[in-house]
């Protein structure tokens, strides 16, 4: 995973988060096809950022990397709390930040030549993300995370599903 966030001060930053999501599937006799593939950045359990990908297919005994971009701005206004601008400021002294990346999408079991069921896996990351700018050498560098992953079995009818935002 490459990450570089930049632009700190004492209310702001600006960040440009490029991802690579390994989504490993071990299965000899199992194929899966991903639909609805959609991402959300948090940065002190507010939704800064979000990404979603078309659909694809993972074969048998497979290793997919997705890439999964995410740029923007944070403003710590009068409107968060000071629990929130007190860890922004700990974490800006430190230099590493924390950011937890949500992903939901639709899974479809091909077994052999048949397509069964709709699962929904809702996954969480969390990402400390050391700070890389022009007046800091940072000698904190970004670990490999593992990811929680939560499945959720649905019905071939049951197609609509919440906002991530809900999904804490």
């Amino acid at each position: 995973m490459k990450f570089t966030l930049t632009g700190a001060n004492s209310t702001n930053f600006n960040y440009n988060l490029d991802l690579n999501l390994t989504i490993r599937n071990p299965n000899r006799i199992m194929g899966f096809y991903y639909e609805s593939f959609s991402s959300w950045l948090y940065y002190a359990k507010s939704v800064d950022g979000d990404w979603s990908s078309g659909d694809f297919y993972q074969g048998k005994k497979n290793t997919t990397v997705r890439r999964l971009s995410f740029k923007g701005n944070q403003t710590l206004s009068l409107g968060f709390d000071d629990a929130i601008i007190s860890q922004f400021n700990r974490e800006k002294s430190s230099g590493v930040f924390s950011f937890d990346v949500k992903m939901e999408y639709w899974v479809r079991v091909k077994l052999r030549k048949i397509k069964i069921g709709i699962f929904i896996p809702r996954i969480n990351c969390g990402l400390k993300v050391p700070l890389s700018d022009s007046k800091r050498n940072s000698t904190t560098t970004f670990k490999a995370t593992k990811c929680d992953v939560v499945f959720k079995a649905t019905s071939i009818f049951d197609r609509g599903f919440e906002a991530c935002q809900s999904c804490n």
